[in-house]
């Protein structure tokens, strides 16, 4: 049976790494930026390797896996939330790039108001924004077709007149609390590898950049991840609280990707019962959150709509916001075929830019599955991103602007498995020097070529907003 469950591993990543290679096996950054980053390997070997560069990579390890942990945790906070700020100001010109952000910071200026939600102008047809639930909806409600928590969150910065400035802050915390699950995972090695990985992220930087609800969600989802852990653990039933909390801001800012990113954390406490019957103070504290959150959404849901069990999205969007592999009227259609397309096309990105490395990175991702040594932990890893691929691809719009986002949620999981196979925790350990070069060469290569071509995609007409305007 180990035999079968270990071939198992072995094919089902050989088809999974087969299928992100489909489009484009070679990353993107080498067609337009070959010669920085083909120099700019060149150069990581030489630091890797040269012996007269030796004490310099001492030193740097030392500060890497040595260094205290609230040092490390404040200079990772510190620079994750400034790279956003950087492209957020200079590359986005502060200002949202999607409707969705336009939407939320709507809401965010009708909370300040001190409301939950407006009447509709008399003149409703000459402000129709996307995403705004309006006049043409004829529910008697002006607002964003969103869930609450994003707008709530955003409203000290339209405060403020920098509403862009928000979620910059919220990815720094992601990737301290990426380092910080990595750490519950595996170990501190890991941990703090995995948070390396993602503070160097050209795809999770730009997301968080923008003023949209993924990253806030992620860092939802992690929290409640590590808190989990933490209770099954036999710590403080406090953990309860804060895994019902982290579920519940998640919850009430992407329903649908929290139900299901949730579902595999739920999944994590069915397999160790035994643990949270022991914690059964805290998992009940994480419940009555858990209920709570669904509780407040259902009540929004009641205000937006007038029906509790009517989300925005179905009134704002109408049937163009239902899922499946339907007809939508004469001349549209998703099809199986649209859903695989799109699937396909999400895999590539992650392995051109989740890392923006000279190699495709589900090389790292599945390299606990591909040595045939992955453990339980490394597919409860794993399924988070496979079950957002799966639901996504039965939604007919696939995410032109920002690719691959609806799986934002699930890319910190994605990280700590690279992280993994790096510091030789998970899957067959590969020898140091390999690991060394690896992460030498990736960051490198990502500074020189991966970083700059992804963003070269956003000039100032990207998106659904003209800068100058």
């Amino acid at each position: 049976m180990k035999h079968v469950m270990r071939l198992g591993m072995i094919v089902g990543g050989m088809l999974l790494l087969t299928i992100s290679l489909l489009r484009d096996p070679v990353p993107e950054a080498w067609t337009g930026y070959s010669l920085p980053g083909t120099i700019a390997v060149c150069l990581a070997l030489l630091g890797a390797f040269l012996p007269i560069l030796a004490p310099a990579r001492q030193q740097a390890g030392v500060w890497l896996f040595q260094s205290p942990s609230w040092l490390f945790r404040l200079v990772l906070f510190a620079t994750g939330t400034g790279l956003a700020l950087l492209i957020a100001s200079e590359v986005f010109d502060r200002v949202p790039r999607i409707d969705d952000g336009i939407s939320s910071i709507f809401q965010a200026r009708i909370f300040l108001d001190g409301k939950l939600l407006l009447h509709p102008h008399p003149l409703w047809f000459f402000f129709e924004q996307h995403c705004v639930i309006g006049g043409r909806a004829q529910v008697g409600a002006w607002c964003s077709m969103y869930p609450p928590a994003w707008p709530l969150l955003l409203v000290p910065g339209v405060a403020l007149g920098i509403p862009w400035a928000v979620n910059p802050i919220f990815h720094g915390l992601l990737c301290l609390m990426t380092s910080v699950l990595g750490e519950e995972v595996y170990d501190r090695r890991t941990g703090r590898i995995a948070g390396l990985l993602a503070v160097t992220s050209p795809l999770l930087t730009v997301i968080g950049a923008d003023v949209l609800s993924h990253t806030v969600t992620a860092l939802g989802l992690v929290i409640c991840a590590w808190a989990v852990l933490r209770l099954l653990s036999g710590r403080s039933h406090w953990y309860g609280l804060a895994a019902g909390a982290g579920w519940g801001l998640a919850l009430l800012s992407r329903p649908l990707t929290s139900v299901i990113v949730g579902a595999v954390i739920g999944l994590a406490v069915l397999v160790r019962w035994r643990s949270a019957l022991r914690a059964w103070r805290g998992v009940l504290l994480a419940a009555v959150f858990a209920v709570w959150s669904i509780c407040m959404l259902a009540a929004w849901q009641q205000i937006q709509t007038g029906d509790w069990r009517t989300p925005g999205h179905v009134v704002g969007m109408g049937r163009t916001g239902k899922m499946g592999f339907i007809r939508f009227d004469e001349s549209r259609i998703h099809t199986p075929a649209d859903g695989w397309d799109f699937t396909v096309k999400r895999l590539r990105n992650i392995n051109h830019h989740l890392a923006g490395w000279p190699i495709p990175f589900f090389l790292l991702i599945l390299w606990p599955f591909l040595t045939g040594r992955a453990k339980l932990r490394e597919l409860l890893l794993l399924l988070p991103v496979m079950g957002l691929l799966a639901v996504y691809a039965t939604f007919w719009y696939y995410e032109r602007y920002y690719p691959s986002r609806y799986l934002s949620e699930g890319m910190p999981m994605l990280l700590l498995l690279a992280a993994g196979a790096l510091a030789g925790t998970a899957g067959r350990p590969m020898p140091r020097a390999v690991s060394k070069a690896l992460l030498f060469t990736g960051i490198a290569f990502m500074s020189a070529a991966g970083a700059p071509q992804l963003l070269g995609w956003f000039h100032q007409h990207y998106g659904d907003v003209e800068a100058n305007l």
